[in-house]
């Protein structure tokens, strides 16, 4: 098992090609998914609902899905850029409806949920990546058109329309024969993604 620090540099990498055929075990699944919603939020209120998926159909449905139309890395692409979204195992998180639900302090929801979402995933990538795995984050979805397939196709109901928004997080193992940033699908390359390095400031009061 990979130390914190390992697993973070592990996790910071966006995985964008899968070996499909090593699946995630389902000892490990359920532990990815006890952590994710096991995190903190406000008032530890369920901002957040999970959709986690082995399905491959389901799985390639969402990919299909996580695209921006009026950006130039996904037009006119057989193979667009947020492959890491064809992985293995999928964990989605969605808005729940919290109306109705005790509020004593008037929360902001959408800050709320998005602040949520993001405790949880990073400790269910950090959790992957101490077991092994890979991941890739993926925040491009048209959300609200998903939800909605998802509804009629999977009957998982919508249970907030008035937010439409959501984070699809990629586990798995990669496909070794590519680079990671190297976009594939069934085997073929399509794209190869961009990668940066980032600089935090750090200020430290002592």
């Amino acid at each position: 098992m990979l130390n914190p620090i390992e697993a973070v540099k592990s996790a910071e990498r966006c995985q964008r090609n899968w070996d499909h055929s090593k699946p995630i075990s389902e000892e490990d699944i359920k532990t990815i998914v006890e952590v994710a919603t096991i995190m903190p939020t406000k008032n530890n209120r369920s901002y957040y609902e999970l959709i986690v998926s082995t399905n491959r159909d389901f799985n390639r449905m969402c990919y299909e899905h996580a695209t921006d139309p009026t950006n130039e890395h996904f037009t006119d692409r057989k193979i667009h850029r947020n492959t890491q979204v064809d992985a293995p195992l999928l964990l989605i998180w969605r808005p729940t409806d919290l109306d109705g639900i005790d509020n004593p302090f008037d929360n902001n929801y959408k800050k709320d949920f998005l602040v949520s979402i993001g405790i949880s995933s990073g400790a269910a990538v950090l959790t992957a990546n101490q077991l092994g795995y890979k991941t890739g984050y993926c925040g491009c979805i048209r959300a609200k058109e998903l939800f909605k397939k998802i509804e009629t196709d999977y009957g998982i109901p919508v249970t907030n329309d008035k937010y439409s928004d959501g984070l699809i997080v990629g586990f798995g193992n990669p496909d070794t024969s590519f680079s990671r940033v190297d976009c594939v699908l069934d085997g073929k390359h399509g794209y190869t993604a961009e990668t940066v390095d980032k600089n935090i400031n750090i200020n430290y009061i002592k």
